[in-house]
């Protein structure tokens, strides 16, 4: 239909997301590119990607979890089964990232509801293993993957690297195999903290998986870096003479700040006290 006489106002992009959902970012981004190329390559690709990824996610992922754990009831966690299903995940849009030198970025828009996936879970507890099967698994979100250090031999990059790009949402249920789960409910409620809050924040950017490609890792890429400035505006709880809206501060007790800053390596924050003299 090519009628004028209809009111434009209804198509904007609110009322679009009221009857249609969440929009793609093909629609309210224009840098973002739809691809139905690439959903029709993965139809042909996924019983490879399927393994690949899966090989990568239980090496990534497995020593994390048991580090996670340490200090709590489970003694061991053990992936003896990890397969994605029979469906590929379905790409709504990419945006290309080029802003950092010696490398290649590229942030996808994905929905994934996984059919026939088969994940089992060993959980050692109390001097038992509990085979826990994780079903029902739906995922929306934004993955970047980076192509680097670039490097002049074949693939052209040595090593990727692969993040969630803000907390993705995972819909997933939990299936005691051959008992009920809702017995054990210290461990429901710890695999399903680990799985859908702390290990998704462990790979939320600028965190990420990393894939080393080839044995040699060329060139550096050039490591992000930026400045932060933090203003003081107040000070409470201070010792008598050093309220910080006072011109000196007392030489008993200098006042500063303690800035808490994570690598992306999980467990180990770094610490710099800087003080306001």
């Amino acid at each position: 239909m090519n009628d004028e006489t209809y009111d434009q106002s209804i198509l904007t992009q609110a009322n679009l997301a009221k009857i249609c959902g969440m929009l793609p970012k093909w629609i309210t981004f224009p840098e973002k590119d739809r691809v139905p190329w690439l959903n029709r390559a993965a139809q042909q690709w996924w019983p490879f990607l399927n393994r690949a990824i899966s090989n990568s996610v239980v090496d990534a992922v497995e020593p994390i979890l048991n580090k996670l754990v340490q200090g709590s009831p489970i003694r061991n966690l053990h992936f003896s089964k990890f397969t994605l299903g029979t469906e590929p995940l379905v790409f709504a849009s990419v945006a290309c990232v080029d802003d950092v030198p010696n490398e290649v970025g590229l942030d996808i828009e994905f929905k994934w509801v996984a059919k026939e996936p088969e994940v089992q879970l060993d959980v050692s507890l109390l001097g038992m293993v509990l085979p826990i099967a994780i079903d029902k698994l739906e995922a929306f979100g934004t993955v970047r993957i980076v192509f680097g250090p670039l490097c002049d031999w074949w693939p052209a990059f040595s090593d990727m690297q692969v993040a969630f790009i803000g907390k993705p949402k995972i819909d997933l249920d939990l299936r005691l195999i051959g008992g009920d789960i809702t017995k054990f409910p210290v461990v429901e409620r710890l695999l399903m903290n680990l799985i859908k809050n702390v290990l998704t924040k462990l790979m939320t950017w600028p965190n990420r998986l990393d894939i080393q490609i080839t044995e040699d890792q060329g060139a550096r890429c050039t490591a992000r870096a930026g400045i932060v400035r933090i203003t003081i505006k107040r000070g409470t709880n201070m010792s008598k003479g050093n309220a910080l809206g006072g011109s000196v501060f007392s030489t008993k007790a200098t006042p500063a700040v303690e800035i808490v800053a994570i690598d992306g390596e999980f467990g180990a924050p770094k610490t710099t006290r800087v003080s306001l003299t």
